[in-house]
């Protein structure tokens, strides 16, 4: 089994919405770190005020960021990540993972692509096939009270790891895979990474 821990930002929360940041880490059956996946994507939709101060990204940025490559061209192109959309034995895991899910397919099925198949919904880690797994749940409902939560908070709360540790691991990793990156909330490699150390508190 490998584990897909992924996670978007997009031009908001509509239907012709789509995304304009995809981060992903593989990992093993042991929670070990395989590969880093992130790239940003262009877009002709229009990117919703709102959704803009939450993740700081204008529509002048992203074609910047992206060089002009849209989502549906590179979620297929970048190398091993296409394998994961084949994988017999694969659980797809985000913090509050039907939103992600949803923009992806969306983007992908507003532009003439088929949906990816992101398995059933699944409540623990132990499972085979292909499946989806959502941390925001699983926290909320096994540590919060069953009361929504943050990702930010969520990690200041439950994780025993202090965030300026997290932080200084998670520029250690980029250092080490020669992404770029800032620790910032909404951006999607920090906060793949951010639900990846909860992953491993309730591993």
């Amino acid at each position: 089994m490998k584990y897909l821990v992924f996670d978007t930002e997009t031009t908001g929360l509509r239907t012709k919405d789509e995304v304009i940041q995809f981060s992903g880490l593989l990992l093993d059956d042991k929670c070990k770190l395989l590969r880093l996946f992130s790239f940003y994507c262009d877009t002709l939709v229009d990117i919703h005020p709102e959704a803009e101060r939450t993740h700081g990204l204008s529509k002048t940025r992203v074609h910047e960021l992206s060089k002009g490559r849209f989502f549906e061209e590179q979620f297929y192109a970048v190398p091993h990540l296409q394998e994961c959309t084949k994988m017999k034995d694969i659980t797809w895991v985000g913090y509050n993972v039907p939103f992600d899910i949803r923009l992806i397919n969306q983007t992908l099925m507003n532009n003439g692509y088929s949906a990816v198949d992101f398995g059933r919904k699944v409540n623990t880690l132990s499972n085979t096939g292909v499946c989806n797994f959502d941390v925001h749940q699983a926290v909320r409902a096994y540590y919060n009270r069953g009361i929504a939560i943050s990702l930010s908070n969520a990690v200041e709360k439950y994780c025993d790891t202090p965030m300026s540790t997290i932080v200084a691991q998670y520029k250690k990793l980029l250092r080490y895979t020669g992404f770029e990156g800032n620790a910032n909330l909404h951006d999607s490699l920090f906060d793949t990474f951010l639900t990846y150390k909860l992953l491993e508190q309730i591993w």
